[in-house]
């Protein structure tokens, strides 16, 4: 083997190994690309469920505290005809 068969040789390997670099790294960065895209299409599909678990529960927590605010009523006129019924007085309204 000449001088110059073992440059073009070692020429050859070098260009050959620098091409397979090339394609690994792109090939790594499309990866990882892809990779991060799917990660925040992922993080918004979550996020949105918790903002519609969020609404739901607080249209629960509205429903409730109404359901509340009327039992709380109907049991201030049951308080109060309970009262008139024993004393024949209606309670002091309250200034």
């Amino acid at each position: 083997m000449s001088f110059w068969d073992a440059v073009t040789l070692i020429v050859g390997v070098a260009a050959t190994l620098f091409g397979l670099w090339v394609i690994v790294t792109v090939l790594v960065v499309f990866v990882l690309d892809t990779y991060d895209d799917w990660k925040a299409a992922r993080v918004k599909r979550i996020e949105a469920e918790l903002d519609a678990r969020a609404e739901r529960m607080r249209a629960t927590i509205l429903s409730l505290a109404d359901d509340l605010a009327s039992e709380r009523d109907d049991a201030s006129r049951e308080l109060t005809r309970a009262m008139f019924l024993a004393t024949g007085r209606t309670p002091e309204p309250k200034a």
